[in-house]
């Protein structure tokens, strides 16, 4: 599987995030200053499945772009489970949430891929 390089203002989130993780994890990719783990993205509709924690770190940062796993959300070699009890997800759900221009609350799903994500070094300043 490829990584490509993306630009933020593309991409679309459909969870909260936790104020606390981000900030904890902005603190290390800062002290570190080398990205180790790219994103994964709905190639079809820019939504982020895994990484919204590192997209706000990134923005925080004044990073123009990250590194991204596109892929095919619709096939069955990725899966979506809940969470929470209290709220049912699918992905129809989660795509339907998005152009709804709404969020779930954090941590609200797990998606789980059956190919490995490979994690990177990318210098933060390749990344402005």
């Amino acid at each position: 599987m490829k990584i490509s390089f993306v630009k933020l203002d593309n991409l679309k989130q459909h969870e909260q995030i936790e104020q606390k993780h981000l900030n904890e994890l902005l603190e290390k990719i800062k002290k570190d200053g080398i990205w180790t783990h790219p994103i994964v993205i709905d190639e079809k509709n820019n939504i982020i499945l895994d990484g919204h924690h590192r997209f706000n770190v990134a923005r925080k940062l004044g990073l123009d772009k990250i590194p991204a796993y596109f892929v095919n959300y619709l096939q069955n070699n990725i899966k979506v489970l809940a969470r929470r009890k209290n709220i049912n997800v699918s992905k129809e759900k989660i795509i339907a949430t998005v152009k709804a221009k709404k969020l779930f609350p954090p941590k609200t799903t797990r998606h789980v891929f059956d190919f490995n994500l490979k994690n990177i070094s990318v210098p933060l300043a390749k990344l402005k």
